[in-house]
């Protein structure tokens, strides 16, 4: 009895030990895959954000290289007015087109560049030709009443190219700040002051009377022998914008993303979602 009670104990001692065992790699193994599960979910989320981001990334470069394109093809033509004006600035009195033949010229410009909706050549006071009193109290539409060389045509909602005459040339000095501390002829000021291109922040204009859109203004400084004489300068409807934010917005992830284009200000120059908001800061848009 006692040898079968001595075996009976070794069999028990053997099987609660492979019990053991058994629960133990049970246990392990269980632990093991919880901890491979959860390794493999954080990996598959990290892929899927690499992912995203890699889509997002190659998307939002192909989208900046679009509107990048779109400014470098609208600032080319600021340039090319400007550089028709210097070269009739400092040629004498004999080779200098008229007042009048430059209005018509740029004018013609922005009948042909559809994409642009206005267009303006703007002076300092003899800045042109030094005739300025000679063209003083409204005699032409292309001066103001001082006399100076103030050219501006834009384009109305139907596309048609209308002249608008600027009477007062102080206005282009208005230094006045509005709320984002942006000066009120920044358009102008800008290029004089850094006698440099400049791209504007978005902004609502009121092109003629009850007609506005939110524009940006690209401008190129006229410079004589250094000095400043004036800035040439477009306006682009920044809706052109908007579509190619719209369309964006509709291809990348079946139409469930939201694509904003942001100034260096913060101010949101076109939207996919926040149309609303359009001119105003980012955070204003966002939910609260």
């Amino acid at each position: 009895m006692k040898q079968l009670s001595l075996r009976f104990k070794l069999y028990a001692l053997v099987v609660s030990l492979l019990l053991i065992m058994g629960i133990s790699i049970v246990v392990t193994a269980q632990l093991s895959l919880g901890a491979m599960e959860k390794r493999l979910s954080v990996e598959t989320r990290d892929t899927v954000q690499g992912i995203v981001m890699d889509q997002l990334s190659a998307t939002a470069g192909k989208f900046g290289e679009l509107v990048s394109g779109q400014f470098a093809t609208a600032f080319r033509t600021p340039e090319v007015v400007r550089n028709v004006i210097t070269r009739n600035i400092q040629s004498d009195s004999s080779g200098r087109i008229s007042r009048t033949a430059l209005q018509e010229t740029v004018g013609a410009v922005l009948e042909e560049q559809k994409s642009l909706s206005s267009i303006y050549a703007q002076f300092e006071p003899d800045g042109y030709d030094g005739q300025d009193r000679y063209f003083t109290g409204g005699v032409e539409e292309h001066s103001s009443d001082e006399g100076t060389l103030e050219i501006y045509y834009y384009r109305d909602p139907e596309g048609k190219v209308h002249f608008s005459r600027t009477e007062d040339p102080a206005t282009k000095y208005l230094d006045s700040l509005n709320e984002f501390g942006i000066r009120e002829a920044e358009w102008y000021l800008c290029s004089r002051d850094t006698r440099a291109p400049c791209i504007m922040e978005p902004y609502d204009y009121e092109i003629s009377e009850g007609y506005s859109e939110l524009m940006t203004s690209l401008v190129v400084p006229i410079l004589d022998d250094g000095a400043f004489a004036g800035v040439v300068g477009v306006d682009i409807n920044l809706s052109t914008l908007q579509r190619t934010i719209s369309g964006v917005s509709k291809e990348l992830f079946d139409g469930k993303s939201r694509v904003t284009l942001i100034s260096e200000q913060g101010l949101i120059a076109a939207s996919s979602h926040y149309e609303a908001h359009l001119g105003r800061p980012l955070p204003e848009a966002l939910p609260e």
